[in-house]
C-alpha cells in the first residue's frame, strides 16, 4: 500500500490539482475556507475544501481534483519542511493560541511560513489592513497581491466590493451579512477564486 504525503511536504496532490492555503483566526478561516470552495466548484472546477474540518487533506490528495482549499492552522504551519502552496491567503493576525507559541512574534512567525516555500511562480495574497501580515508577507519571494476594506487590489469602495479593474463583485445590501470581517472574506475568497492557478 503507498504511504500518503505528509501534510508537512504535500506542495500538490499526485494527481496534479493545486493547492491553495488559507489562514486566520478559526471563525473566520472556517467561513473563507467554505466560500472559496464553494465559489471554485461554481466556476466548474473539481473542488474540495479540506484541513481543519471533517475532511483532512490528506483524505483526498488521491482524488482527481483541480484545486484543494485548505484551512491551515499555525500549529501544523510552524512545523512544515517542504510544504509549498500555489496560492497563500492570510488572512488577519490576532492574539491567539498564545498558551503554545508564546508570543505573538512566535505566533506570526509560524503562520507567514504558509509563504515561507513558494516561487515567484507562486502568489502569496495578504489582508493590506493588517499591518503585521504585511510586514510578514514583504519577506515572500512569491508575487503578492492584497485585498482589504481600506486598502488593497481587491477593495471595498462605498457599499461596492470591486475587483483591481473596477468591476463590482457584490454589494454589501446583497450579502446576508455584512461584518467587516464578512466582506474581507468576501474579498479574499474572491481574490482566490481569480488567481488559482489550474494544471494542465
Amino acid at each position: 500500500t503507498a504511504t500518503k504525503p505528509s501534510p508537512r511536504n504535500v506542495s500538490t496532490s499526485p494527481r496534479s490539482s493545486q493547492t491553495a492555503w488559507i489562514i486566520g483566526p478559526k471563525t473566520r478561516l472556517r467561513r473563507a475556507t467554505s466560500s472559496s470552495g464553494r465559489m471554485l466548484a461554481a466556476s466548474g472546477l473539481r473542488t474540495e475544501a479540506v484541513g481543519n474540518n471533517e475532511t483532512p487533506l490528506v483524505d483526498v490528495l488521491d482524488h482527481d481534483l483541480d484545486v484543494i482549499v485548505v484551512e491551515a492552522s499555525s500549529f501544523r504551519l510552524q512545523f512544515i519542511e517542504t510544504f509549498r502552496p500555489k496560492v497563500g491567503v492570510w488572512l488577519n493576525l490576532a492574539p491567539d493560541h498564545l498558551d503554545w507559541h508564546g508570543s505573538m512574534e512566535h505566533y506570526g512567525a509560524a503562520k507567514a511560513r504558509i509563504w515561507e516555500n513558494q516561487t515567484p511562480d507562486d502568489l502569496a495574497v495578504a489582508n493590506a489592513d493588517d499591518d503585521e501580515v504585511m510586514r510578514y508577507v514583504r519577506k515572500a519571494h512569491s508575487r503578492l497581491e492584497t485585498f482589504g476594506l481600506g486598502n488593497g487590489d481587491w477593495h471595498l469602495q462605498g457599499n461596492r466590493l470591486l475587483q483591481p479593474d473596477g468591476e463590482v463583485l457584490i454589494t454589501t445590501n446583497e450579502l446576508w451579512r455584512a461584518l467587516p470581517h464578512d466582506l474581507s472574506n468576501a474579498l479574499a475568497a474572491d481574490k482566490l477564486k481569480h488567481d488559482v492557478p489550474i494544471a494542465n
